[in-house]
């Protein structure tokens, strides 16, 4: 086993709450607009399954992406296009209600059956948790249950996984 970081550091990148502008819906789809451009400079640069985002409510847009953060090619792809994200890439401070449902979620997920998902952070990051190598027999099935837990617990499909940590 080995740990795991949860892709949302990636969803950094791929999830952004709607910010400051003329109104919410503007503000949103500005967004969706500077992730539209990240999303086509990321196939530009190597990453070419990285899938254009899709609106998730609340204003964000989520896209579920293939890579590892361990890949040194999509990590120089997320440096040179990181400038082309709303507020340069780095993540919004979670409102007190944001923290209040990550801190639901997480304890939704132990509830079903992910026994050490943890909570987030001060900053509302999640932390570290283990998971089975790809190539171990009970990588399928922790996979699988770790997609119903997610989904039960009301995350949209694709939106929370579980990545190789460094």
């Amino acid at each position: 086993m080995r740990r795991r970081h949860l892709a949302v550091p990636l969803l950094l990148l791929t999830v952004v709450l709607s910010g400051c502008g003329g109104g919410p819906d503007e503000a949103a789809d500005g967004d969706h607009e500077k992730q539209l451009a990240f999303a086509q400079c990321m196939r530009d640069n190597g990453v070419t399954e990285y899938e254009d985002p899709k609106p998730a409510g609340k204003g964000g847009v989520v896209a579920a992406q293939p890579a590892s953060p361990d890949d040194p090619e999509f990590n120089a792809a997320v440096e040179k296009c990181r400038p082309l994200l709303p507020n340069g890439g780095e993540a919004e401070p979670m409102s007190e209600q944001e923290r209040a449902e990550a801190l639901t979620f997480a304890a939704c997920m132990r509830e079903h059956g992910i026994e050490d998902y943890p909570d987030p952070d001060a900053e509302g990051r999640p932390g570290d948790f283990d998971m089975p190598e790809p190539e171990d027999p009970g990588y399928e099935d922790a996979m699988e249950r770790f997609t119903t837990a997610s989904e039960a617990c009301g995350a949209p499909a694709g939106a929370v996984r579980a990545v190789p940590g460094k």
